[in-house]
């Protein structure tokens, strides 16, 4: 896999990581992918992401996995990977009404730590529901999309999460909460707050851009942090 171009922005303004990766396969398919991220500062519990993949040069069956993996283990730092690096425990997951959800515990502390996730898939901005399945494992859990993607047609994937653990005050359950977490959140516009000039003054304070502010005033005049690069073998 070749990558032809990748650029990389930080809108301080906004609060949003901004990906794009132009790739070329053994083939010749060239690919191009565009992300957006964001964790919530109105709500700290949930996050999400959008892609938007685009077939450039071929019309093909394009395979999605969107996953919950707690199976990471730590074992960054050489001196260290002698001891333990397994810190997560699984407990239960499966599928939900939305989605999938995986829930986990730490190894010594016993804490508990439950993510749900629900992706949504659109076609130009159009809404559609390609076939999906589930693939697990012990402590991991994906939703594998499949698409009969054209070329040169932008296909959306919007992930929304939410995260709760048994450290957070008030929450006797951290499966149901998540559950209502992602209930009142429809797409990825729902997590960044509303847009539109009416709600401005009205639920400013729920606003995800708005904790954003300050720092933006201290950032340079371009509101970015970005990088880029050119072709890359890989």
């Amino acid at each position: 896999m070749n990558i032809l171009s990748y650029q990389q922005k930080l809108n301080m303004k906004k609060g949003v990581m901004q990906r794009t990766v132009v790739c070329k396969d053994g083939v010749g398919r060239i690919t191009r992918i565009q992300s957006r991220r964001v964790a919530s500062m109105a709500d700290p519990h949930v996050c999400a992401i959008k892609f938007d993949i685009t077939p450039v040069n071929y019309t093909d069956t394009i395979r999605i996995r969107s996953a919950i993996d707690g199976t990471i283990i730590n074992d960054n730092v050489p001196r260290y990977r002698q001891l333990n690096s397994k810190h997560l425990a699984p407990v239960s997951q499966g599928k939900t009404r939305n989605g999938i959800y995986l829930h986990v515990q730490t190894r010594q502390s016993k804490y508990q730590i439950v993510m749900n996730a629900k992706t949504k898939i659109y076609q130009q901005d159009k809404s559609i529901r390609p076939k999906k399945t589930v693939f697990q494992k012990k402590g991991y859990i994906a939703e594998i999309i499949t698409l009969d993607a054209k070329e040169n047609t932008t296909y959306s994937l919007e992930k929304l999460v939410s995260l709760f653990t048994s450290l957070d005050e008030g929450v006797a359950h951290p499966r149901k909460a998540g559950s209502r977490a992602l209930a009142g959140i429809k797409s990825f516009k729902d997590v960044l707050g509303p847009n539109a000039p009416r709600l401005e003054q009205s639920l400013e304070k729920s606003r995800h851009s708005n904790p954003w502010r300050p720092i933006h005033a201290k950032s340079d005049e371009t509101s970015y942090l970005s990088s880029s690069c050119g072709r890359i073998a890989q």
